[in-house]
């Protein structure tokens, strides 16, 4: 516990000097980060998550169990109290189905076992930030979002079926006294507008403090890719910021006219599923409330990332090959399939996604 602390006070210490050295480059990182949500976030966000609470509120998850139990036992392994909390994040996207995972465990409507399973498939990006932000304002290509989208979907039941064991759930049936109960309307929408606010206000923090941190990395840590070819060294700059935040590091990856169709949309694919420490963060504010295992949704969220990404690259390079992508800086690049880099991308693919499948067998 004394190193981690001590490693703590270090980053700690060391994002402080910087604020103090470079306070102006600072203030500008905080202020794009805040750019960032107001332009890509809170547009496909809030709406959602207004809904989502009102859902909640209302009771629907009860009907949604009922309607799906038959689906969710059968091809998840879940009962149906599962198929709220995974419509939920699947329309919605980051961190509302890790919000609604939890928030059904503290209420008792899950059982531990079931909220585990659940919380390692609840916590998917959204389609319309898929396809409206990535797909068509970064990449220029709406069509790419109809293959990362499916990719990210595919990969939850490729998990689920790859990890989920299969318990006995009882099917439920629709019972009419359940659901007789009388609601508040207004009171409930002003409750939801109000928690929505409040989740929102986290991701913004989020975000802000994330577009600080990849900036203080650019400055120091990433300098040391110089060494490396450029085209190297552009790549994995920009995929370290996806890491630590998906949509700033998607953005720079998107700027890249030497990265073949597949690849991109590849890797892109892998920065959505996994979400980034900025996402996974916040999904985790929820969890670190409960007892469920954060260990589990980590390695859960990689593996998830390298499944729908190993699919999106199959599926770019049969549908999209031929393609020529325009980015939005206005530079077309034709596609460019190496066989060299493609045999490393798929050794290091398949031997990580292997030893995850392992760890996670273990875990489970």
């Amino acid at each position: 516990m004394k190193k981690k602390n001590f490693l703590y006070f270090i980053i700690l210490m060391t994002i402080l000097i910087y604020l103090f050295i470079e306070t102006k480059t600072a203030m500008a990182a905080v202020k794009e980060g805040g750019l960032l949500f107001f332009n890509s976030v809170l547009p496909s966000l809030f709406p959602f998550l207004v809904l989502s609470n009102m859902f909640f509120k209302l009771d629907y998850a009860k009907y949604m169990a009922t309607i799906f139990s038959p689906f969710m036992s059968k091809y998840f392994k879940l009962s149906g109290k599962g198929a709220y909390p995974l419509i939920t994040s699947m329309i919605s996207g980051y961190p509302i189905g890790s919000k609604t995972v939890s928030e059904m465990y503290l209420n008792n409507q899950l059982s531990y076992n079931e909220a585990n399973k659940l919380i390692s498939i609840c916590s998917t990006p959204g389609p319309i930030f898929v396809i409206g932000t990535v797909a068509t304002a970064f990449l220029n290509l709406p069509k790419a979002g109809l293959i990362i989208l499916p990719s990210i979907y595919m990969a939850l039941f490729i998990y689920a079926r790859l990890f989920f064991k299969r318990e006995n759930h009882t099917l439920l049936s629709s019972n009419k006294q359940t659901y007789k109960k009388h609601y508040n309307i207004g009171k409930i929408f002003a409750e939801s507008v109000s928690n929505s606010m409040d989740t929102l206000i986290n991701v913004l923090g989020y975000i802000m403090f994330f577009s600080l941190v990849i900036n203080l990395m650019d400055t120091t840590l990433l300098t040391n890719l110089d060494i490396l070819p450029f085209k190297l060294n552009m790549f994995l700059s920009n995929f370290i910021k996806g890491i630590m935040e998906m949509t700033i590091g998607i953005k720079g990856l998107s700027e890249l006219n030497f990265i073949s169709a597949p690849i991109m949309i590849g890797v892109i694919t892998f920065l959505l599923s996994f979400g980034g420490l900025c996402a996974n963060m916040q999904c985790i504010s929820f969890i670190s409330n409960t007892d469920l295992s954060i260990g589990k949704y980590l390695l859960s969220k990689l593996s998830l990332g390298l499944i729908s990404g190993g699919i999106s690259y199959l599926l770019s390079f049969i549908f999209i090959r031929d393609t020529t992508l325009t980015f939005n800086i206005g530079m077309k690049i034709p596609f460019m399939f190496n066989l060299t880099s493609s045999l490393i991308f798929v050794t290091v693919y398949t031997f990580t996604l292997i030893t995850l499948i392992t760890l996670i067998k273990k875990e489970i």
